[in-house]
């Protein structure tokens, strides 16, 4: 080959890279490179947003601090949830809290019966020990300036009746009459605590006391170590106990039976005398009926350190002075709930 055919061959080689060069630019949207990994490129304006053909996940997800704001015409993105704020309540407290904060409003506003049925209502049935712990002692406040005694507020609370006592009244008497007539279970001593009677044999013609108009009743749940005696829906008072060993409790319903003060004990054909240094029964005995869990009951200790476990025979054991207060308030018939 001469030196002028291979100059010529050399001018057509690079006419040919020419003009593929600018067939290549018109087949291509002007001054957009094709997006790589298969992407589409979209361009708006002067601002070209690229979009990618699946899901962007980590750091190159999040807008970058500088970016150019939309174009007009172009929906803001959605804004992000905002974190809540640090002292708002937080976790199961916050469930807890607004029914304690209605009652205080209610109780406020006078409406202390209802106020304190309804948060009681919600104490009895809750099976959350942490729940019940956060509304405890709350409602104890208020079951001791408000259902233990006449309150300057609001005597009765929603609770209790008036009564003028007639000649000739006598507690034990009237206790008879509403059990009778209203059948309302209460005992005369606890008509004696709550109107704050001395001598319960002295009544006077003429004196307004105060009568329950709802009955008492009692659940042990077995799992807390926990007795709580209520009137109608309200939390009264409420007590530490020992109970069975070995799932020996049965979560059943009882009802009250006998009630003896400063009781023998019969165990294993034996007489155990009230005062003999084997005598587990304490000060009380507050004796369940059941139609096949037969022998359970309620009774005091002299071992306070059985109290908060599992260490009975299947009785619910009480503090001496506990158990002296609960023989008081719980009558005969009433019901008495033991659940897990």
């Amino acid at each position: 080959m001469n030196r002028s055919m291979g100059l010529s061959v050399g001018v057509l080689v690079i006419l040919g890279a020419i003009v593929v060069f600018h067939i290549a630019r018109e087949d291509s949207p002007a001054g957009v490179a094709p997006a790589p990994g298969g992407g589409e490129a979209h361009g708006v304006g002067d601002a070209p947003v690229l979009r990618q053909s699946g899901p962007v996940a980590g750091p190159a997800a999040r807008p970058e601090a500088g970016a150019q704001s939309p174009a007009a015409g172009e929906a803001a993105p959605a804004p992000k949830p905002v974190a809540s704020r640090v002292d708002e309540p937080t976790g199961p407290a916050s469930a807890w809290k607004p029914p304690l904060e209605v009652c205080e409003r209610r109780i406020a506003a006078g409406e202390i019966g209802a106020a304190l049925r309804e948060l009681g209502h919600r104490y009895r049935q809750s099976r959350d020990a942490a729940a019940r712990s956060f509304w405890r002692e709350p409602l104890l406040g208020w079951a001791a300036a408000f259902l233990h005694g006449p309150s300057l507020k609001d005597p009765h609370a929603g609770m209790y009746d008036r009564y003028v006592v007639q000649p000739g009244d006598l507690l034990v008497r009237i206790a008879a009459r509403l059990r009778r007539d209203q059948q309302i279970l209460v005992e005369p001593t606890f008509l004696q605590d709550v109107n704050r009677i001395g001598d319960p044999t002295r009544l006077r013609a003429g004196q307004t006391i105060y009568l329950p108009n709802v009955n008492p009743s009692v659940v042990i749940t077995l799992g807390e170590f926990r007795l709580d005696l209520f009137l109608g829906d309200c939390l009264f008072e409420s007590f530490p106990v020992g109970v069975g060993r070995d799932d020996g409790t049965p979560a059943v319903d009882f009802t009250v039976g006998e009630k003896l003060e400063e009781p023998d004990w019969y165990f294993a054909g034996r007489k155990i005398p009230y005062g003999h240094p084997d005598h587990e029964l304490g000060e009380r005995w507050i004796g369940f009926v059941h139609e096949t869990h037969q022998g359970y009951g309620i009774h005091g200790t002299h071992d306070d350190r059985t109290i908060g476990k599992a260490v009975s025979r299947g009785c619910i054991r009480l503090r001496n002075a506990d158990v002296l207060k609960v023989y008081r308030w719980l009558p005969k018939g009433a019901l008495v709930t033991v659940r897990p």
